[in-house]
């Protein structure tokens, strides 16, 4: 993970910033025309969803939700 500013980091072709209580990550490719975005409490958990969502991409080419 990459810190690009004081509140704005990229990792694996994602954008993440912080928003007060927890962080936005926003994959830079759309996936079937959809722009993918998702949230997470700490960078760690920002990690772990962004590395499900891109084997989901990887296996299904799609985005699987998933349950909170």
């Amino acid at each position: 993970m990459r810190k690009t500013s004081e509140t704005t980091w990229t990792y694996k072709g994602w954008d993440i910033e912080y928003f007060g209580n927890g962080y936005r990550m926003t994959r830079r490719e759309n996936v079937n025309g959809e722009t993918v975005t998702k949230t997470a409490a700490s960078l760690k958990k920002a990690e772990v969803i962004i590395e499900n969502v891109e084997q989901d991409v990887r296996l299904l080419g799609r985005v699987v939700p998933r349950r909170k």
